[in-house]
């Protein structure tokens, strides 16, 4: 037999079997669809609803089970904390480690939390201020900030502490506060034995260690060892007095002279410990 002939004859086999193999599959497809018929409707719904049942039990079971997997993963093992989603556990978790996982591009500051990078980056290096306070005047780069601060003014305290009543002119405040009735330092000096409530309060006290002072008053020049004392030094320059005498309304730049005047003027413009507090606030 000649080659051509040989590859015809292959050629209509391959044909014929493809003809039998589709021939088969309507069969099949038409012998089902009988049998399908062939079955009360009764049953059909019944299985239909089984296979629903099926579904939704292997749907709620992974559900219960991420849900009791997320509720022992996110509590914080440090503090107890719940969270409601990872990013927020995680973002609290290194409050306590201190990783500083955003790097500002420009000047290469860190920042514990996405939300701090975000506000630096518009208040310093952008110069972006435009929620000003309609008191003063001060711009702020935030709406929250200029609401926090506003509350200088206005002697607002709207966080209240539920275990001793004190109450804060911001959320921060209070945060930090609350610390005050746990028996947690976990924030630990490197060159003695001292343990702290808050991590600041610990670098505060590593410059009595190191004897840096590299927050320096754009003013005088004279250095500090922490920002919140360079904040605190920088209202002599200004006149910024936010710490007011709630019951004569006299303000004061720093709390330590509001004090000094509480107790100077006690009785006498009716300030009394139980009937106000005064408590600092971060801004």
């Amino acid at each position: 037999m000649r080659s051509s002939d040989k590859s015809t004859s292959d050629k209509n086999k391959n044909e014929n079997t493809k003809d039998k193999g589709s021939n088969l599959a309507r069969q099949t497809r038409a012998s089902c669809a009988k049998k399908t018929k062939d079955i009360p409707r009764e049953c059909i719904a019944e299985v239909n609803q089984s296979n629903a049942c099926l579904e939704e039990n292997i749907k709620q079971s992974k559900t219960e089970r991420a849900a009791s997997i997320d509720d022992a993963a996110m509590i914080c093992k440090l503090c107890n904390k719940k969270f409601p989603s990872r990013k927020s556990y995680w973002a609290h978790v290194r409050t306590h480690t201190g990783e500083k996982s955003y790097t500002c591009h420009i000047c290469g500051k860190q920042f514990i939390q996405g939300g701090s990078l975000y506000y630096h980056l518009k208040h310093v290096h952008d110069g972006v201020k435009n929620h000003a306070c309609d008191i003063c005047g001060r711009s702020f780069a935030m709406k929250t900030a200029m609401e926090d601060h506003r509350r200088i003014h206005t002697g607002e305290r709207p966080y209240v502490c539920h275990t001793c009543g004190k109450t804060f002119k911001t959320k921060a405040s209070l945060y930090i506060h609350s610390k005050i009735h746990t028996d947690e330092f976990p924030h630990k000096c490197v060159y003695c034995a001292k343990r702290f409530r808050w991590r600041q309060q610990m670098l505060g006290h590593l410059t009595v260690h190191t004897g840096e002072k590299n927050h320096m008053c754009d003013v005088c020049g004279k250095g500090f060892g922490v920002k919140n004392d360079l904040t605190r030094h920088k209202r002599v320059h200004s006149e910024e007095k936010p710490y007011t005498c709630q019951q004569c309304g006299i303000s004061f730049s720093q709390k330590r002279y509001l004090k000094s005047h509480e107790r100077v003027r006690l009785g006498m413009c009716g300030y009394s410990q139980e009937s106000s507090r005064v408590e600092s606030d971060s801004n």
